[in-house]
């Protein structure tokens, strides 16, 4: 007796892509302060820590604060989940997709 196959889920670019779901990315990028989310950017593009620090002009004790609460925040561990995370976001932006939360974040 054959037995049926399950379908194969479908899964969206951005879960295939980023490894991350496109409304969470969406809603957790907006919690970001300004500040974090330039840390996160330049997270994503490699940048070490010290120049990281030195170009904000902060110290490396105060980045890393910033980068604990980005990925507090994000609900991640590593830096590459940070970038995946900035780079989906940073995906959907050019692409002219809409990134305004749809939840509210008041409670």
């Amino acid at each position: 007796m054959a037995t049926k196959k399950k379908p194969k889920e479908k899964i969206s670019m951005f879960e295939a892509v980023f490894d991350v779901e496109k409304d969470d990315v969406i809603e957790k990028v907006a919690i970001l302060s300004r500040r974090e989310h330039e840390i996160a950017k330049l997270m994503a593009k490699g940048a070490r820590n010290k120049a990281i620090a030195e170009t904000l002009g902060i110290s490396t004790k105060t980045l890393d604060v910033h980068r604990a609460m980005i990925k507090r925040k994000l609900g991640v561990r590593s830096s590459s989940r940070v970038s995946n995370y900035v780079l989906c976001h940073q995906y959907m932006t050019f692409h002219g997709m809409d990134v305004t939360p749809q939840k509210s974040l008041a409670g």
